[in-house]
């Protein structure tokens, strides 16, 4: 191709005879380096003015949360309840309070609030519909006239005008009266605001501005702190201050993270050479882009856990490996290896220890099967040891070593991993899009339990991906003809949703509960199911448990049926 003269004149090339195409000559691009420069690097700590350090705040911040919990369980009216769980949320404090809150969410759903009351229906149907939980919009009808306007008693109601402005921004392309209560809430607020005081002035332009349903979390926790500060008839100063501690560590912690990558920028710089640094290296507008797609916060814990699982995934298997082998991916090829040969852990350990000597020095590989096991943590394949009795309500943690023991695997994430592989996720529809149906009796689909399910659960059975299990347990001595007295129960889930040849195969069966003990645990086996029935019960609520299809492409809700107004063992 020829190239572009000296003087920026374009020359030509030829493709084709009679057809000529002028190259025109490339500009250089000139990348703006990053306007933060070292400011990161040379001011390492979040100043603050607070007069403790920083172990205080977080001890504080913790003490809050038990507070906040304790009083938000300890409400019962449900417009009290949707007022806090709405703080809590603008507040960006949430996430300490997710299983809480769902559960108060899946009581609102069902709870019907009298015809009269604009502002609580309004802010029922928004935090339940954000949340995924469908409520019809007929519930305003009541507040509209015949000329399909608001009633002239409710235009005068600032903050249940604001209220149903914030609701009517979820309305779906169908729902035609919340796109005329938007309409007519944008035109009657910027009306009133002129004439409004403090608080409420501030809460309705913060509105108009950017509706919270469509703000960045953070940042609209940032904003609205001032705001609930400001407003003394809704503000709770408890969770005022939490909200504040919270947002200052988070934020430190937001720093930190920049300070680290920067200083690993800019020894790489140094490595390169003076002005070759890349010009996607900026931390700060790749740490702003992180928190605009977050869908929601994480605790300290779940942060480090996933800086860990990065940096095993980054981080080569010896020094000097070309090969592309990874200390996460070799550690799961392994144990995935141990699961499906049956080797147990002392076995497996032995191949550990084995193949750690036989690679270079310095290897990454993990040196035992604990460690093995640790690596992958992060990824939600680990396994929870419970005393039953700290369960029981009412019944304090116990100190001394339970005689009894519950081990307990959680369902939802293995469930969220049958349906990222692709060819999983399509066996899962098998029973509904390639069962052979011609009224023989080969599966579970075939019978009429589950035609009736269908029957009486429509939206359920609407969407073949949702999980319909079989529960079995029954109890065993490990040891054989022994005389020890000793008892295992283990529980297992089938998914009746495969085919029959892949049902009942080791690899989809679940256990997600062993029972260990010296007796069988009788009567109180419910208590052992606890952890279990929670699972299930979260599952079967609607919206149910967002997953992501791998052979469709696109998420979805999925739920799973348990035994319908039974005890969780029936």
């Amino acid at each position: 191709m020829a190239a572009a003269d000296g003087g920026g004149h374009a020359s030509g090339r030829m493709i084709a005879q009679g057809y000529t195409v002028l190259d025109e000559r490339r500009h250089a691009v000139d990348y703006r380096r990053s306007v933060w420069g070292d400011y990161f690097i040379q001011n390492p700590t979040l100043p603050h003015t607070h007069e403790n350090s920083i172990e205080w705040m977080t001890e504080r911040r913790d003490k809050l949360i038990l507070e906040t919990r304790e009083m938000f369980l300890g409400l019962q009216d449900p417009a009290a309840e949707m007022k806090m769980i709405d703080a809590l949320q603008r507040l960006g404090v949430p996430y300490h309070f997710k299983e809480e809150i769902d559960l108060k969410l899946q009581k609102l759903s069902s709870h019907k609030f009298g015809n009269e009351n604009l502002h609580d229906i309004s802010l029922q149907f928004r935090l339940l519909r954000q949340e995924r939980f469908y409520m019809s919009c007929d519930v305003f009808q009541s507040f509209i006239d015949n000329q399909e306007y608001l009633n002239a008693t409710l235009q005068n109601d600032v903050r249940a005008l604001l209220a149903l402005y914030e609701a009517a921004h979820l309305g779906t392309p169908n729902e035609q009266f919340l796109k005329d209560a938007r309409r007519q809430t944008t035109s009657l607020l910027k009306t009133l605001v002129i004439h409004l005081e403090k608080p409420l002035s501030g809460k309705v332009k913060h509105a108009l501005e950017t509706p919270s349903f469509r703000r960045m979390k953070r940042l609209e926790a940032r904003l609205y702190i001032p705001l609930y500060e400001e407003d003394k008839e809704e503000c709770n100063q408890i969770i005022l201050e939490l909200a504040k501690l919270d947002f200052y560590l988070l934020q430190r912690t937001h720093r930190q993270e920049v300070t680290e990558v920067c200083k690993m920028l800019k020894v790489k710089g140094k490595v390169k050479g003076e002005g070759e640094e890349e010009a996607r290296d900026d931390p700060v507008d790749d740490l702003g882009r992180t928190i605009a797609d977050a869908r929601s916060c994480e605790t300290e814990k779940e942060r480090e856990n996933l800086d860990r699982m990065l940096e095993d995934h980054r981080k080569a298997l010896y020094p000097g490996c070309d090969d592309g082998l990874k200390k996460l991916g070799c550690t799961l090829d392994l144990l995935k290896w141990k699961a499906q040969a049956g080797v147990a852990d002392s076995a497996f350990e032995d191949l550990l220890k084995m193949l750690k000597n036989m690679f270079p020095k310095n290897n990454e590989l993990p040196a035992s099967t604990y460690e093995a096991k640790k690596v992958v943590c992060p990824l939600g394949l680990e396994i929870r040891g419970d005393d039953p009795g700290d369960d029981v309500e009412g019944q304090k943690p116990r100190k001394k070593v339970p005689a009894k023991v519950m081990w307990y695997a959680p369902i939802i994430p293995r469930l969220k991993r049958l349906f990222r592989n692709k060819e999983h996720a399509k066996l899962l529809r098998w029973h509904k899009e390639d069962r052979k149906s011609d009224g023989e009796l080969r599966h579970p689909a075939d019978g009429t339990q589950w035609r009736k399910i269908d029957r009486e659960f429509k939206d359920f059975a609407a969407d073949a991906r949702n999980i319909r299990f079989g529960l079995s347990t029954d109890g065993m001595n490990p040891f054989g003809e022994q005389s020890s007295s000793h008892s295992t129960w283990p529980v297992t889930l089938c998914i009746y949703n495969l085919p029959p040849w892949l049902c009942m195969k080791r690899k989809f069966i679940m256990m997600p509960v062993l029972i260990q003990g010296p007796k069988q645990p009788g009567n109180d086996i419910d208590v052992y199911l606890r952890p279990l029935v929670d699972e299930l019960l979260q599952l079967w609520g609607r919206p149910g448990v967002r997953v992501w299809d791998e052979h469709k492409e696109e998420e979805f809700d999925l739920r799973a049926l348990r035994n319908h107004q039974r005890l969780a063992c029936s």
